[in-house]
């Protein structure tokens, strides 16, 4: 971080984030501990191998999905605290997605 980046307001900090998907017979931990701190005007990238939880952070920045443990942070606000109105204006107005792959409806083609 340079030292323009530290006078920057902090706008979304992700602390110890944790992500387990569950099952009766197994257990996945798809993020162990993971943090991140993005300053006003930065732009970052989040790179990694198939499968090592890129997405799932995302989501969990994003308010689409909730860490098992940890906290997002947005302005200070941790967002999972807060209710469900909090959630979809926090959506609403500053997060945007362009989804790889998003059937939502698999089972028509586009003509249909």
């Amino acid at each position: 971080m340079n030292d323009s980046a530290a006078q920057r307001e902090t706008l979304i900090e992700a602390l110890d984030v944790h992500k387990i998907y569950a099952s009766k017979s197994e257990r996945l931990q798809v993020l162990s501990g993971t943090g991140l701190r993005v300053h006003s005007g930065e732009i970052i990238g989040i790179v990694g191998a198939s499968g090592v939880g890129k997405s799932t952070f995302l989501h969990i920045l994003g308010g689409l999905d909730h860490p098992t443990s940890g906290k997002v942070l947005f302005r200070g606000k941790d967002i999972f605290a807060q209710n469900d109105c909090f959630l979809e204006v926090f959506r609403n107005r500053h997060v945007g997605f362009v989804f790889q792959a998003f059937n939502l409806m698999n089972d028509f083609t586009a003509l249909e």
